[in-house]
């Protein structure tokens, strides 16, 4: 098995924390016009999401520490990976149950996990 580098590695984590920078946007501007149709299952939503990338960002920073050493841990940084892939999971279940991906005909026809960061 071919070691993944720690300079790869961190430009994917990069990557994923500018998506969820973005999304964490998206997510205030989704509150407040929730908040102002005073739809609480929809405030509850948007703060369950938030919750998960809150998970999403935590494990960004687990792995992110992995990347700093000269050679990453395969078993921590796997361990890592999998943490968040179960956050994106639960944030992009959350934003379906938002946006079902039957009414995304809007952001063209795509479900959460294939049209937001």
């Amino acid at each position: 098995m071919m070691a993944v580098s720690p300079i790869v590695a961190k430009e994917a984590v990069d990557s994923i924390e500018h998506g969820v920078a973005k999304s964490e946007k998206y997510l205030a501007v989704a509150r407040r016009q929730a908040e102002a149709a005073a739809d609480k299952e929809a405030v509850a939503t948007v703060d369950q999401i938030g919750t998960h990338l809150a998970e999403v960002k935590k494990c960004c920073r687990d792995l992110a520490e992995c990347c700093e050493m000269d050679a990453i841990d395969g078993k921590r940084s796997a361990a890592c990976c999998k943490e968040l892939e179960a956050a994106l999971g639960k944030a992009i279940a959350a934003h379906d149950k938002l946006v079902p991906p039957s009414a995304a005909a809007g952001h063209g026809g795509m479900p959460a996990g294939s049209h937001h960061p």
